[in-house]
């Protein structure tokens, strides 16, 4: 049985260690990352970002709603990149470790 103590310790690690991720992935999307440089975004359509919303981009562009077809874009796009960096500062983080 583990004592509290050590289930305290173990929570400080895990916070510790998301708090070092988080800021991780906050430098990566400020720099390399970055969701809003013009080949990223790019790369993100190539990597089919939007596929799965395909079907709403469709009515968008339709109805002409180019507002709505903007926030999804950039959304997916956005996501992309946030979901790289989470993983790339993640395998950054375990690599350290072993």
């Amino acid at each position: 049985m583990r004592s509290n103590l050590h289930a305290s310790y173990d929570f400080h690690a895990n916070e510790v260690e998301e708090e070092q991720i988080d800021e991780r992935v906050c430098e990566l999307l400020n720099s390399t990352l970055n969701p809003c440089l013009f080949s990223n975004i790019t790369e993100a359509i190539g990597e089919d970002a939007l596929a799965k919303h395909s079907e709403q981009i469709q009515e968008a562009m339709r109805e002409r709603d180019f507002l709505t077809l903007g926030r999804i874009i950039w959304n997916d796009i956005t996501e992309y990149w946030e979901d790289k960096a989470n993983s790339q500062a993640s395998d950054e983080w375990n690599q350290t470790l072993g």
